[in-house]
C-alpha cells in the first residue's frame, strides 16, 4: 500500500510512486476540493437577449431597430469627425482646469466635464451596439479597446 512505498522510498532514497500514483493522487485531490466547492448543480446559463426576444415582437423589432441604426451611425464618417471635435474640446477644457480658479469656473468646468464623460460613454455603447457586440466592438480596432478603458476610468473618477 501506500504506508510501504513510503517507507520504500525513505529507505532507499527514491519515490516509490509510480506515474499512475501521482495522477490518480492528484485526480482525487481535485474532485476533492471541487465537491467541498461546490454548492450544487451548476447554474443554467441565460439565453442571450437576441435569442429571447422573438425579432416579431415588439420589443425585437424596437432592439433590432436600435442596433440597426447604431450600425449605420458607426459606419458614418461624420460621426468619427465628430467625435474628434469632442476629444479636442474636452483636452482643451482639461488644460483650463488649473489651481486659483474662481469656484464659478470650477464649478463649470466640472459640469462639463461630466457631459464630455456622459457623451463618451454614449460614443461606447453606440460603437459597442454597432459593431454587434463586445466582441466585434474590440476585435475592429485597438483604439476602442483604449477607449473603452479611458470612458471607463472617467465614469469611475
Amino acid at each position: 500500500g501506500t504506508f510501504s512505498k513510503v517507507r520504500r522510498e525513505s529507505s532507499t532514497g527514491r519515490s516509490g510512486f509510480t506515474d499512475d500514483d501521482r495522477s490518480t493522487d492528484f485526480d482525487r485531490i481535485v474532485e476533492s476540493e471541487r465537491a467541498r466547492h461546490s454548492t450544487g448543480p451548476p447554474a443554467e446559463e441565460p439565453a442571450p437577449v437576441n435569442q429571447t426576444l422573438e425579432p416579431s415582437s415588439p420589443a425585437g423589432k424596437v432592439l433590432q431597430a436600435w442596433k440597426h441604426r447604431c450600425e449605420q451611425i458607426v459606419q458614418s464618417p461624420s460621426f468619427d469627425h465628430v467625435v474628434c471635435v469632442l476629444l479636442v474640446t474636452y483636452a482643451i477644457l482639461l488644460g483650463l482646469r488649473r489651481e486659483g480658479l474662481s469656484n464659478r469656473a470650477a464649478t463649470l468646468i466640472d459640469i462639463l466635464d461630466m457631459i464630455f464623460v456622459a457623451g463618451f460613454l454614449v460614443e461606447s455603447i453606440v460603437r459597442i451596439v454597432g459593431n454587434g457586440g463586445l466582441t466585434g466592438y474590440f476585435n475592429t480596432s485597438r483604439y476602442n479597446r483604449f477607449d473603452f478603458i479611458i470612458v471607463c476610468f472617467s465614469v469611475i473618477s
